[in-house]
């Protein structure tokens, strides 16, 4: 059914539509002026800094542009990220001004004078404000270059030096920033590039750089004269700086060298002439082995006995010397001597199957000739220094030998051991010992190629781990073939003792052997010392016996053969003073003695041994008195001399009456009483009395004798009293 829209539905209509248009108009309208706003509030560089390269100097300097538009907050300037203030004259960095106006926009930096402390990085900043962002420019570097320094040749304006002798100039140029290019240029202005180092080092802190060149020079003839320059350029110069030196060239002696024998061997001798041709001709000889002074007075030869080969190869020179100069011409020794290996044979272990090198390092002069061969066949298998063994196998392996010669040289040998690689063998004593509560050591041999991966030991069929326990330890010594692999067990104990299993591990397998530690039975430590201190007691028990013996049979041979002696000798010395000697004879031997003269004979006699003939003499004078030899002295003459005491017979020391006597002396007496001596059988037994000698007191001297009424006395004693 058609619905017809009346009049008034269609204003309705319309005004909704106006409504909605007005609507958008407005919101657009809002964001236009939002936008204008914005614009207006926003901050922007018009102008922003540049890098800049410039030189140091009092005329010198920069500007960084900076132009702001609609700058809102507040504008710096940063060094190296350190800011430099707001304000345009910049307090603290005098030499810093913030030149232009707010209006303009302009706030570009200006430095005058430009140091080297400026060559920084520089940055304008315009910090927020009113949530309007901040903003920076880009980041501008300012590089300041510094003039180096002139050139400064080290050894001066001029240098004398001689022909043939290298020279080192070197060239500095200091405190350039960049470093400066520092060359040398010859005589006629070409830059030199043979010899020439150049480098630069930093100074310190300062960003600044010290340069030099080095010229290695070897003048000579045509130097003479002549005039080298030393050139420095920078990019901060305007042109290079320079400095020269003259070179004055002095001629030494030309020298040549030669000896007297070319082919030298071994232990010969050979003199060496050094012919110089010099201006002046006034030369002094100097001779050198490896720059090394040989000493000596060697003026134009020199000579050296028994030359050995360790002098090969040396050189052998000649300096001379004038006036000018000095030149210096060597030689090199070619001695001729016999093989000598150089590095010892080491064993060579190889796969099966695979191919295998050796090397006989052998040193002669001239070269030796070397020949292989196999101790299996005792053929040569091939000559030279190497040998290669192709498929090694079991029959190949073993011991070859290198054989080298040198033609007019005995000849030398050695052997190299190529081994095969397989799987471990275990070889040692089966049955080892030890001392409990000692440390006992089980030794196991093990013949490995390559040598084994691990050893592992058991005991009782438990492994044995000395990390664990602190009583075993492990030692291992290498062998040409394997290894010798040592437990040690630190205070053994009863239970240590037993069987053992050695297990060699390598990559081709494993072998292992049963060995068994037994305990080694030893005599007690008591014991044998016992056995010790008994042995030595009965030796020196012996010795003193055998001591003992020697000297009791001596003694006895002594006595047996001064007894006929000691039974003649019958008195002894007696002193100036009273004393007396008693004897017990029989009335032959009164009768005998009386008869016979008392001469010098009877006197030395009676005076060398004591009378052991039944009697003891008062005082042992041949030990306590000691008489000066005595003269041709008759009996008489003994007792004549007024007044004198002959001083061989004084006895002060016993006889303080014989202080300075000066009585006459009178002749002996002899009192004889006929008594039975007890003991003695003979009837005619008598005491014979007899005073040797008197003393002032003589007038009462008889009642000092002893007689045989006073007394009894047995046979073989004296008494003596005065």
């Amino acid at each position: 059914m058609l619905v017809r829209k009346t009049a008034s539905d269609r204003i309705s209509v319309k005004a909704r539509r106006k409504k909605s248009i007005c609507t958008h108009l407005s919101h657009l309208f809002c964001v236009w002026l939002l936008m204008a706003n914005t614009a207006a509030a926003e901050q922007k560089f018009l102008v922003e800094p540049m890098d800049v390269i410039v030189t140091a100097g009092r005329e010198s300097s920069i500007t960084l542009h900076c132009k702001v538009q609609g700058r809102v907050g507040m504008l710096q300037w940063t060094r190296d990220g350190f800011g430099l203030g707001p304000e345009r004259e910049l307090l603290g960095f005098e030499r810093y001004t913030m030149i232009g106006s707010d209006q303009d926009g302009n706030y570009s930096l200006y430095i005058y004078p430009v140091k080297l402390e400026d060559d920084a990085f520089y940055q304008c900043q315009v910090m927020a404000s009113n949530a309007v962002p901040g903003i920076r420019s880009r980041t501008a570097k300012v590089t300041v270059q510094v003039p180096p320094e002139a050139p400064v040749i080290v050894q001066g304006p001029r240098l004398r030096t001689t022909a043939g002798m290298q020279l080192n100039l070197e060239c500095e140029s200091n405190g350039g920033k960049p470093a400066a290019e520092v060359e040398w240029l010859d005589a006629k202005g070409a830059v030199i590039s043979s010899g020439v180092t150049a480098s630069s080092t930093p100074m310190g802190e300062s960003k600044r750089f010290n340069s030099k060149a080095m010229l290695a020079l070897t003048p000579s003839q045509a130097h003479d004269g002549q005039t080298l320059t030393c050139r420095s350029k920078s990019n901060a110069l305007s042109k290079p700086l320079t400095a020269n030196i003259s070179l004055e060239v002095k001629y030494a002696p030309d020298v040549t060298l030669t000896a007297n024998n070319m082919k030298i061997v071994e232990f010969d001798s050979v003199t060496f002439t050094c012919a110089a041709r010099a201006n002046p001709d006034d030369v002094v000889y100097t001779w050198y082995k490896d720059n090394v002074v040989i000493p000596g007075n060697h003026t134009i030869s020199m000579s050296l006995t028994r030359v050995t080969r360790d002098l090969h190869g040396s050189a052998i020179s000649c300096e001379v010397r004038n006036t000018v100069g000095k030149s210096k011409a060597s030689t090199t020794l070619n001695i001729l001597f016999g093989p000598k290996f150089t590095t010892p044979p080491s064993p060579v272990a190889a796969d099966r199957d695979t191919d295998v090198t050796l090397t006989c390092h052998v040193a002669g002069n001239p070269k030796p000739e070397i020949v292989w061969t196999f101790e299996k066949s005792n053929r040569v298998v091939a000559s030279g220094s190497k040998l290669t063994i192709t498929g090694v196998s079991l029959e190949k392996a073993g011991r070859y030998r290198c054989r080298a010669t040198v033609p007019g040289f005995p000849e030398i040998q050695d052997y190299y051991n190529v081994l095969l690689k397989g799987v471990p063998v275990v070889r040692s004593q089966p049955v080892q010992y030890g001392i409990e509560r000692d440390m006992v050591m089980i030794e196991c041999n093990i013949r490995s190629v390559p040598p084994p991966t691990r050893v592992l030991w058991f005991h009782n069929e438990k492994e044995i781990d000395p990390d664990s326990n602190a009583r075993y330890r492990i030692e291992q010594d290498p062998l040409e073939d394997g290894v010798r692999n040592i437990l040690l067990i630190h205070e053994s104990q009863e239970s240590d003792f037993g069987h053992y299993n050695c297990t060699a591990f390598n990559n081709f397998g494993s072998d292992y052997m049963v060995i068994v530690l037994k305990q080694q039975k030893i005599i007690p430590l008591m014991i044998v010392l016992a056995s010790v201190i008994g042995g030595i007691t009965v030796v020196v028990t012996i010795t003193i016996i055998i001591v003992l013996w020697v000297r009791r049979h001596r003694k006895l041979t002594d006595e047996a053969h001064h007894e006929p002696e000691k039974q003649s000798k019958t008195s002894d010395r007696s002193s100036n003073d009273s004393d007396l000697k008693v004897e017990i004879r029989t009335s032959s031997s009164l009768s005998n003695n009386d008869s016979e003269a008392w001469d010098e004979n009877s006197v030395d006699q009676r005076r060398e041994t004591h009378n052991n003939n039944g009697y003891i003499p008062y005082v042992d004078y041949q030990r306590d008195y000691n008489p000066p030899p005595l003269t041709a002295l008759s009996r008489n003459s003994f007792y004549s001399g007024i007044g004198q005491v002959d001083p061989r017979y004084q006895a002060a020391y016993a006889n303080p009456y014989l202080g300075s006597s000066t009585a006459v002396l009178p002749p002996p007496q002899v009192y004889t009483t006929s008594m039975n001596v007890i003991g003695n059988t003979s009837p005619s037994a008598s005491i014979s009395v007899v005073p040797l000698a008197t003393s002032p007191r003589t007038e009462t001297s008889q009642g000092q004798y002893i007689t045989s009424s006073q007394m009894p006395m047995k046979s073989g004693t004296l008494a003596t009293h005065v």
